[in-house]
C-alpha cells in the first residue's frame, strides 16, 4: 500500500502535476529502491553532515548494497578495490544525492577539504597524495607494464563497462531493479508496478540509450554490443592466463578495475550473452578464478556471502571436474 505522500505525488504525476511533481517522485523512488538491505563490511561509515577528521579520505558512493556485493555500482567497487589494495585510511559516506558531487556522478571523494569526483582521477590524485602506498606501480612495474595495465584498465573502465550498462540499463533494467532488492516483483516496493515502470524504468532506459548513442556503441545492434564485449573478455582472459593477477605475481592498480568491471558483469543475477559466453565458452574458466582471488585477497571481510555467478557458474566448474569456489548458495538464500 501507498503512505499518503506517495499518493499525492503519484496523482499529481499521472495529472500532468509537471516535471516538478515527476522528479520529486522519481527521487523519492530512488532513495527508496537505493536503501542497504543489509550491511556489507564493518567498514567505518559516516553521514553527510559529520565532522571531517583530517588524513582520512571520504567516499561517497550509492546505497546499492545489493547480491552481497559490498557495492553494485562499478565505479564505487572498483575505487573502493583500489584502497583496500593501497591501505588507504577511508571512511564510505552512503549517500545517492548528486548535488555536491564535482562530476554530478559517483564515486567522490572528500580529503582534507578537497573535493574530487571520477573515480580514475581520483585514484591519480590519491597516489600523489600518498606516495608510501602500497598501489604505487612505478615501484614495482617497468614502464611497459604500467602501459598495459593502464591499457586494460581503460578497456575494462571505458569499453567493456559501456557494455555492462547496456545490459543493466536499458535492456534488462526490470530485471537489475528486481536484483537490486531481491524482489520477485515490483510491486514488492510498495508501489503500483505501473508507476515504477512508467516514471523510473522507461525514463531511465531512455537515458541510457541516449548517452550509449552519443557515446556511439548504442549504435550498434545487441548482438553486435555483446559481441564487443565478449571479445573484450576472451582479451582479458588470454592476457591473464596462468597468472595469479593480471601483471604478474603481485596486484597492480589496473586489478581494482579489471576485478570491478568483470565482477559488475558476472556475479550478479542478471542473465547476458557476455555472462553465459564467460561460464560456457572453454578457457574463460581463468576469469572466475581471477575473481575470487581478488575478492579473497582484499575483501574477505565482507559480511554477506557474494553472489559469485550463480548456478552458471557451478555448472561449469562441474563440467571441468573441479569444486567450484563459488559461494553463491549462501547468497542465493538472499535473492
Amino acid at each position: 500500500m501507498m503512505d499518503a505522500k506517495w499518493a499525492v505525488l503519484a496523482l499529481l504525476v499521472l495529472a500532468g502535476g509537471g516535471s516538478i511533481a515527476s522528479r520529486i517522485f522519481f527521487r523519492r523512488l530512488l532513495k527508496k529502491i537505493g536503501k542497504p538491505l543489509w550491511p556489507s563490511t564493518a567498514r567505518p561509515t559516516a553521514t553527510i553532515d559529520e565532522p571531517r577528521e583530517p588524513g582520512v579520505v571520504y567516499v561517497h558512493m550509492a546505497n546499492l548494497q545489493s547480491w552481497g556485493n559490498p557495492n553494485a555500482s562499478p565505479y564505487s567497487l572498483k575505487l573502493e578495490t583500489w584502497l583496500r589494495m593501497s591501505n588507504i585510511p577511508y571512511v564510505i559516506v552512503r549517500d545517492f544525492r548528486l548535488a555536491k558531487a564535482p562530476k554530478g556522478k559517483i564515486p567522490w571523494i572528500e580529503y582534507n577539504g578537497k573535493v574530487m569526483g571520477d573515480s580514475e582521477l581520483i585514484i591519480q590524485y590519491l597516489q600523489e597524495q600518498f606516495p608510501d602506498c602500497e598501489m604505487q606501480d612505478s615501484k614495482f612495474l617497468s614502464a611497459s607494464e604500467i602501459a598495459v595495465g593502464h591499457a586494460f584498465n581503460t578497456l575494462a573502465s571505458d569499453h567493456m563497462a559501456l557494455m555492462m550498462g547496456f545490459n543493466r540499463n536499458s535492456e534488462n533494467f526490470e530485471a537489475t531493479l528486481k536484483a537490486y532488492r531481491g524482489i520477485n516483483d515490483l510491486g514488492e516496493l510498495g508501489l503500483p508496478a505501473f508507476l515504477i515502470r512508467s516514471l523510473m524504468i522507461k525514463p531511465l532506459q531512455k537515458m541510457t540509450m541516449a548517452r550509449l548513442k552519443q557515446q556511439g556503441i548504442g549504435r550498434h545492434t545487441p548482438p553486435e554490443i555483446y559481441e564487443i564485449g565478449c571479445r573484450d573478455m576472451k582479451a582479458i582472459s588470454d592476457f591473464l592466463g596462468s597468472k595469479p593477477f593480471l601483471l604478474g605475481d603481485r596486484p597492480s592498480t589496473a586489478d581494482a578495475a579489471v576485478f570491478a568491471i568483470v565482477a559488475s558483469i558476472l556475479w550478479v543475477p542478471i542473465a547476458s550473452p557476455a555472462k553465459s559466453y564467460a561460464y560456457t565458452e572453454p578457457g574463460l574458466d581463468s576469469l572466475d578464478a581471477y575473481l575470487h582471488r581478488m575478492k579473497n585477497a582484499f575483501w574477505s571481510d565482507t559480511i554477506e556471502p557474494w553472489y559469485c555467478g550463480g548456478e552458471e557458474a557451478d555448472s561449469m566448474w562441474r563440467a571441468l571436474g573441479k569444486s567450484s569456489p563459488n559461494d553463491s548458495g549462501a547468497a542465493k538464500s538472499r535473492l
